[in-house]
């Protein structure tokens, strides 16, 4: 049996996990399986084009754009076509759809590999493919319209595997995975991908390759706007001491120092984080690793804790701010107070660690008050920033998601006014809120670049990967689109 595992547009230019994790599953069952990043190549391909914007947004947000030339869908079909077509004597090709965003695109990967790899079976998976139209779910539409063979619902390390061997077809509900399934799940097979070529790439990242480590899944918060929760209900991690020795032997056998964690908190449970930390400790000074963590209090972490992650090889975290205002962040579940921000902010700083923030503007109850709290906690922070230990992302303006609580919960959803959104063109947004109705697409625009420049004039230095012309640009575009479509939107 021979099997690719493809990525699917659109991605961000970051080496994507899935398809060499799967990989590494598939070889572990002596299933000949190769990795291949189709998001990235077909990035580098067509991020210089003069109608990237409009194949961006026709692609992540369905915006169908009135001036893309036939010739610009062509070369999209003959790029498919090109790379598709070295996978024809395969059995089985897999699409990795990460997110909502990647949806669009998975169709037209599809086509291409039944018209060009015909005999080929397809494979599906990923949080895109079990995102929401109206009130199907998009694993059953593509079930319903025969797009794959088989599409893997729910995470599949632990049984991808013995339904290519059985031949299994249709939609398939992977149970949900426990401590024990993860850590059975081997080493991603980052041999696959020239890892140079990325940073080569995006000349603001490290110059490093660096290795994915997944030390839990689920999260501690049930976030109003996030849909981690749809697909982990509740929160598992591995054993720290495996945790720990994967890392070490990462780096003993392939060289490479560095280590992103690909959880969604890596101090979900602060006893795990502490003990993975102590196991580092063996090659203290040698590896470094970052990834996303959440504020906790000085109870909870204390300063030792901060000290012990340093010597560890901590140098970033990538925080969920999302606003300065203290009431709105426990609205939407963030549940964290200005003291808990200030002291991990500054515990942080006194270890040198980098810290990522991550920030919204626009949540649909988000006043003038609250938007004006962000501003004075950005200013409030700017003497770290301007050394360098803060550094920003900036959401170009709130999306909704369907599986998020904000429109799965029928309660949150009309206590915002968000009820009549559901099923819209454009939802992400231009969403509209019948409780909050001054909070337009302009105002949040508005209040982005206003924040925009509030951050660049206290020195803070942008978060690595966020490209900040595409993203202004983006919701420039995304404005004009607004008052093009004024009438139909707000209707």
């Amino acid at each position: 049996m021979k099997v690719a595992i493809l990525s699917v547009p659109y991605m961000e230019p970051m080496p994507a996990v899935a398809p060499i994790l799967l990989s590494s599953v598939l070889k572990q069952k002596n299933i000949d399986a190769e990795a291949h990043d189709f998001a990235f190549a077909w990035y580098k391909h067509f991020i210089k084009h003069d109608y990237w914007q409009d194949i961006k947004h026709l692609f992540t947000l369905g915006i169908k754009p009135d001036n893309l030339p036939w010739s610009v869908i062509k070369q999209l079909m003959k790029f498919n076509k090109n790379y598709v077509s070295q996978f024809k004597h395969h059995d089985w090709v897999g699409l990795s759809v990460f997110t909502a965003e990647s949806y669009d695109y998975a169709t037209l990967l599809v086509y291409a590999i039944k018209k060009y790899c015909p005999g080929v079976k397809i494979m599906v998976g990923g949080k895109g493919i079990e995102t929401q139209s109206g009130d199907q779910f998009h694993y059953d539409i593509w079930w319903k319209h025969g797009m794959a063979d088989l599409i893997m619902v729910g995470d599949c390390e632990h049984t991808l595997a013995d339904c290519m061997l059985n031949n299994t077809e249709g939609v398939y509900k992977s149970p949900p995975q426990n401590k024990q399934d993860l850590d059975a799940i081997p080493l991603a097979s980052w041999q696959e991908y020239d890892l140079q070529d990325y940073y080569d790439y995006k000349n603001d990242m490290s110059v490093e390759p660096y290795m994915a480590i997944t030390a839990s899944k689920g999260c501690v918060r049930n976030c109003t706007f996030c849909d981690v929760n749809s697909f982990w209900p509740g929160y598992i991690y591995r054993d720290p001491d495996n945790v720990a020795t994967e890392i070490i032997t990462g780096y003993r056998n392939t060289g490479i120092k560095e280590f992103m964690f690909m959880d969604n908190l890596m101090n979900g449970s602060v006893k795990h984080y502490r003990q993975i930390n102590q196991k580092l400790l063996d090659i203290e000074g040698q590896i470094k690793y970052g990834g996303y963590a959440i504020f906790r209090n000085r109870h909870q972490m204390p300063v030792d804790d901060f000290e012990l992650a340093r010597r560890a090889g901590c140098y970033w975290w990538s925080i969920g701010v999302e606003s300065g205002s203290e009431k709105l962040r426990y609205e939407i579940g963030k549940k964290f107070t200005d003291d808990d921000l200030d002291w991990t902010a500054h515990q942080l700083a006194k270890q040198e660690i980098k810290q990522y923030w991550l920030l919204m503007v626009g949540y649909p109850s988000e006043s003038d008050q609250d938007f004006a709290q962000t501003l004075k906690m950005i200013r409030r922070y700017e003497s770290i920033a301007r050394k360098g230990l803060i550094q920003i992302s900036v959401t170009p303006t709130f999306m909704l998601l369907n599986n998020s609580p904000i429109m799965k919960n029928n309660l949150l959803s009309h206590k915002l006014g968000l009820d009549h959104n559901r099923g819209l063109e454009h939802i992400d947004k231009f969403w509209t809120s019948t409780v909050y109705p001054d909070n337009t697409f302009p105002v949040r625009a508005h209040r982005y670049k206003q924040a925009m420049q509030v951050i660049e004039d206290c020195g803070y230095v942008f978060q690595p990967g966020a490209d900040i012309e595409k993203w202004n640009e983006e919701v420039n575009n995304l404005e004009k689109v607004y008052h093009e479509n004024k009438s139909k939107i707000t209707s």
